[in-house]
């Protein structure tokens, strides 16, 4: 094992000494990372499965076998090798992608992996190479890779469809480049101090990780230098960007998460403009292809940035014109990935364009809604039409894939068709009410809510839900729920689910659970009041309903307001220690 050299300082800033490292105006003391083990007293990992030199004793195995499934060898876990398809995939609902020939294998595991993104363009066969889970490094690095590849593993997260980049690619860039390694290991950390307190149930304010925050520095630093050469791999940029921008959320830091996810999209941009980036279908669905998977994963978390629709916000949102340039539906999808690629797309333009017609009805200093002119109503309309036409097409195609394959061994996993089916609703639900002049009209809709709600308890209630993590990178339920309860107001749908939000994982993206949960607590609460004599069966009434909620900033910068419309004028709360963290919320709701 390597013994670490002197300890290099931030080039964010240093004090004289080198001892100090600053990071978005925090100060970061340069520890040896060995004492930021302090910070997991109570580990999290199981011995055995460290590297060898890192424990005392371990249990002798016999050799690996090398005759698995293609399937199982990308998620490095173990086949039983029954043939055609091994039960270890099918069992699970999973594809299994058969076995490659030993000759064709023995010559694919012998290539040496070429890392020159010129050639990537142009590619060859996909090499069968799995990268170590032990770097060279401190204990304290190499326990936070171990725990990347043990626990955090994204490629296990709900609603994820990119396993081989995390499990192959993003590892083996990590063994070759100082920056994705040192971004891996403090997204890792990070992970785990969130894992740890609520695993252990602690709530408040969490302590500053400072071993996170000084890999965090390293890899920073490390970019820089990297992307000075002039023949540096513009994929290490973007694979960094990413895991800088998850850093940021992880720690709910959504303006500088903003940042990076604004700097990434703007460095795929000049790849595109250079014609560096290929834009053939057949690149954009091949999920081995790493372009792909990065424009694919920034595309995601556009998405969520343009559903989110956080006032410090500025990712450039799509035009109404981007919907010609987008690639036609097919009559069928091949498999779910293909179906969640141009879902992804569909919401990437659709909702940018909502975001546009949404800061129109605001008034020129941005902190009230006024009335939507006639012809703001007018073009909602039409674009809303637009994109329903092409969703519905987008329907039809998912239904005839999963009545294509159900009966066969490729059928898709059974927890991605309610993903997909879920999202389907939200958005068309989304769609079928841009128009609306008040909010009655979302009583017409009580049977999709009701489906929503029964697609969320599935997902919650799965086997694999048991050893879901707690966080997750990609969209899951909070949002459809967090929608759901705003916009239903049928009480018995909407404490069912309430319920199912206080099960959700404690973040999903860039929605954090309580947070979501309090918002959506305080409007049914607020509702409710204005019900009166009623009974709980009854239409809740139009003039005891909110809308157009949205948070501003009070005199002073302590001071938040919740303002929103009822009946037909503006009224406006303070928030109050019960809605504690609410400000940082989307105002898309």
């Amino acid at each position: 094992m390597n013994v670490p050299g002197r300890r290099k300082t931030s080039s964010h800033s240093s004090s004289s000494d080198g001892q100090t490292t600053i990071l978005g105006g925090r100060a970061v003391l340069a520890q040896d990372a060995a004492a930021s083990m302090a910070l997991w007293p109570n580990t999290l990992i199981d011995p055995s499965q460290l590297p060898r030199d890192m424990v005392s004793n371990f249990r002798r195995g016999t050799p690996k076998s090398r005759n698995g499934c293609v399937t199982c060898k990308i998620r490095r876990v173990k086949c039983d090798e029954v043939k055609p398809w091994c039960e270890r995939c099918t069992s699970t609902g999973r594809k299994c992608d058969g076995y490659l020939p030993p000759a064709k294998k023995a010559k694919q595991l012998n290539s040496k992996p070429n890392l020159d993104f010129r050639h990537e363009l142009a590619r060859g066969p996909v090499i069968l190479y799995t990268p170590s889970v032990d770097i060279q490094g401190t204990t304290a690095q190499r326990r936070s890779f171990q725990y990347f590849t043990t626990r955090v593993n994204p490629s296990d997260m709900p609603g994820n469809f990119e396993p081989y980049f995390w499990n192959n690619v993003v590892l083996k860039f990590s063994h070759i480049y100082p920056t994705v390694q040192h971004s891996l290991i403090a997204l890792s950390a990070v992970y785990e101090e969130h894992d740890g307190r609520k695993t252990r149930g602690l709530n408040g304010t969490r302590p500053t990780n400072e071993y996170a925050l000084q890999q965090y520095n390293k890899a920073v630093k490390a970019l820089v230098n990297y992307i000075s050469l002039n023949d540096h791999d513009p994929r290490v940029a973007l694979i960094s960007c990413l895991m800088f921008v998850w850093i940021e959320f992880l720690q709910e830091n959504l303006d500088p998460g903003f940042q990076h996810l604004s700097g990434g999209l703007k460095i795929l941009q000049h790849i595109k403009c250079s014609r560096q980036l290929g834009s053939s279908a057949s690149s954009h669905f091949d999920a081995e292809d790493i372009y792909g998977s990065l424009e694919r994963s920034f595309t995601r978390l556009k998405v969520q940035a343009a559903i989110h629709g956080s006032p410090s916000n500025n990712i450039p949102a799509s035009s109404a014109g981007c919907i010609e340039t987008i690639l036609p539906i097919p009559d069928a999808f091949s498999n779910i990935f293909e179906a969640r690629v141009c879902l992804d797309n569909e919401y990437n333009t659709m909702f940018g364009t909502l975001r546009e017609l949404r800061d129109l009805h605001r008034d020129p200093g941005g902190s009230l809604f006024s009335r939507s002119a006639p012809e703001i109503v007018s073009e909602c309309y039409r674009i809303g039409e637009t994109y329903l036409q092409r969703f519905e097409q987008w329907h039809v195609a998912a239904e005839r894939m999963i009545a294509n394959s159900s009966n066969s061994q490729d059928a898709p996993h059974t927890s991605g068709i309610d993903w997909l089916r879920l999202y389907y609703l939200l958005i068309s639900l989304s769609l079928k009410t841009v128009q609306r002049v008040h909010e009655m009209v979302f009583d017409d809709y009580t049977a999709e809510f009701e489906r929503m709600v029964e697609l969320c308890e599935r997902l919650l209630c799965e086997p694999k839900a048991e050893t879901r993590p707690l966080l997750c990178f990609d969209m899951g339920i909070i949002l459809p729920l967090m929608f759901l309860i705003l916009k239903c107001r049928v009480l018995r749908i909407r404490r069912k689910a309430l319920s199912l939000l206080r099960l959700a994982p404690y973040q999903e993206g860039m929605w954090f659970r309580e947070s979501t949960l309090k918002i959506c607590e305080w409007k049914v609460e607020m509702e409710e009041t204005g019900r009166g004599d009623l009974p709980e069966s009854s239409p809740l009434p139009g003039s005891a309903r909110i809308s157009l909620e949205h948070t501003v900033k009070g005199d002073y910068p302590s001071m938040t307001y919740i303002r929103f419309q009822r009946g037909n004028g503006m009224e406006a709360v303070e928030l109050t220690s019960k809605l504690e963290g609410v400000e940082g919320i989307g105002n898309m709701l």
